[in-house]
């Protein structure tokens, strides 16, 4: 049986439109690195969540993509700070879904 692309496993790794989403949809503000890690959870969140993009809701986004994201990368943060007292990043602060 031969598989389509929609079938693949890796499918989603090749498609852009959650991603183009989210930077259309988030502003995020603080570390470069905490930025970046919150809009690739969100991402990977938004794919898994609602896989067709033409049935999300802004609120549902903020609520079950870019607020678990965020506490994910809260606690990586939280992870780094106990394991070295000088690493104090700036508050991560989402600034909002647009």
């Amino acid at each position: 049986m031969l598989r389509t692309d929609a079938v693949r496993p890796h499918a989603l790794r090749r498609r852009t439109e959650s991603a183009d989403f989210v930077a259309s949809h988030l502003q995020v503000d603080g570390d470069v690195r905490d930025c970046k890690a919150v809009e690739r959870l969100s991402t990977a969140m938004l794919r898994l969540v609602f896989p067709d993009l033409a049935r999300v809701d802004l609120d549902d986004f903020r609520r079950l993509c870019v607020e678990p994201a965020r506490q994910a990368r809260g606690m990586i943060r939280d992870q780094l700070r106990l394991r070295d007292p000088e690493y104090q990043a700036p508050p991560l602060a989402v600034e909002g879904v647009v």
